[in-house]
């Protein structure tokens, strides 16, 4: 076989080679990074009484925490236990949702609470992972559902706890800032990097007064891969925004009931007006899937034997003039 052949045989084998390859893994990578990981994250797939309290009426695949002492409020240190529900439920004041039918909703009356849900999710170890959901808040000194009057501060927030632990006061936690969304629908995002084959994903709200009506609403929760990677001293799981340093507060209350001796979270700080927003998604699987192309019109290209042939002869003569120069 002469030195033109064997180089066309090598340069349609490598092609086949890396169509193969690239067939094999970039479709799959840029699925992954475009997958929601969170069991309805929509929250359209179903409410059921948790513990069979009535009213504790939570999504499918998440479950509720809340604090009701040591609180941040000067006038009142303690606050009382939500109630939760589907924003459409009949109980609910007004069937809001970001999109979809339904969202969870959790409301106290005259009273406050540091509360959410929380949901933990399998992961794969050192990925790095963004949060993002949206959120309005319904807090005021009167009854209109329509809009808050003199309403207090949210202090909406989500966080990951990169370890997969279930207690939101834990300092694994990263939290985003947090902001206010009155009478609208805004998103807030986080990112980490996992620590573990689970993270654990939070989202709360905190009022910082008793009003007669304090409502908070979720919908469309995400979490995305953002990438795979090796974990470094310096980073570990630690988030990738700074988040809020919070003094701490006693008497967390979760799904496993009272933790002795457990803190919880009180958000410090000055008011924000917006939450602190992080790019989208950076495109890896885009280019995925450019890499894939590129080898598409290559193996194309080889297939038209003229194109071939110089092609062949140009790597042939190249090749020959190498071998001659570093013969004896």
């Amino acid at each position: 076989m002469s030195l033109l052949q064997r180089t066309q045989s090598a340069l349609i084998f490598l092609a086949f080679f890396f169509l193969i390859a690239a067939a094999g893994f970039s479709p799959m990578t840029a699925r992954g990074q475009n997958e929601n990981l969170l069991l309805n994250g929509d929250f359209e797939e179903g409410f059921a009484a948790w513990n069979g309290e009535p009213a504790l009426q939570v999504a499918a695949g998440w479950t509720p925490f809340w604090v009701i002492t040591g609180l941040d409020i000067p006038e009142n240190d303690r606050g009382a236990r939500p109630e939760f529900m589907a924003s459409d439920s009949p109980k609910s004041p007004f069937a809001r949702a970001y999109t979809g039918q339904r969202a969870q909703l959790w409301h106290t009356k005259f009273s406050t609470a540091f509360a959410g849900v929380y949901q933990k999710v399998p992961v794969t170890p050192d990925s790095t992972l963004r949060l993002s959901a949206w959120t309005f808040a319904w807090s005021s000194e009167g009854n209109d559902p329509g809009r808050s009057q003199n309403g207090a501060w949210a202090r909406q927030r989500i966080g990951i706890d990169p370890t997969g632990g279930t207690d939101p006061s834990s300092p694994n936690v990263a939290w985003s800032m947090p902001t206010q969304y009155l009478d609208s629908w805004g998103r807030i995002s986080v990112e980490t990097r996992a620590q573990s084959d689970h993270v654990t994903v939070f989202l709360s709200a905190y009022p910082n007064r008793h009003l007669p009506q304090n409502d908070v609403y979720f919908d469309q929760a995400e979490l995305i891969l953002v990438s795979f990677g090796l974990p470094t001293p310096a980073s570990g799981g630690a988030p990738l925004i700074a988040p809020t340093i919070d003094p701490l507060l006693t008497g967390l209350v979760t799904g496993q009931g009272v933790a002795p001796g457990v803190q919880g979270i009180a958000f410090g700080g000055a008011q924000a007006a917006g939450s602190e927003r992080l790019p989208e998604p950076g495109g890896a699987g885009m280019t995925s899937w450019l890499i894939l192309l590129t080898l598409l019109i290559g193996a194309c290209l080889l297939a038209i034997p003229t194109f071939r042939e110089k092609f062949s002869r140009l790597l042939a003569r190249g090749l020959a003039q190498i071998h001659s120069k570093i013969a004896p």
